[in-house]
């Protein structure tokens, strides 16, 4: 094992490691590095998802208000079946996103 002098430091590292312990800078090309860039992965979802977790959401808001509303009358239940069904529909948007980017 070799030492060598890092180029953005100048501190002695191991002419094995692939990047500075004192200064994150890599020495080597990695995976994630592309022309001596480092390359970000982003994760796309799709607006599919998207859409249904704001739609589901936006049903889930609405059941707890009708909830809310309908307290003491005999038309609370239908607030806390909207509920239900948008908790169900989050869960499914959910894991279906989940399963399309495994």
């Amino acid at each position: 094992m070799a030492l060598m002098k890092c180029p953005e430091c100048q501190a002695q590292i191991s002419s094995k490691a692939e990047s500075c312990p004192h200064c994150g800078n890599p020495l080597r090309a990695t995976p994630d590095m592309v022309g001596g860039r480092q390359v970000k992965t982003i994760e796309k979802t799709a607006k599919r998802y998207k859409g249904l977790t704001v739609l589901f959401t936006l049903v889930l808001l609405l059941g707890i208000i009708l909830a809310i509303a309908l307290y003491d009358s005999s038309g609370m239940g239908i607030g806390f079946v909207i509920v239900g069904l948008a908790l169900i529909g989050l869960s499914i948007t959910k894991i279906s996103a989940w399963w399309h980017h495994g």
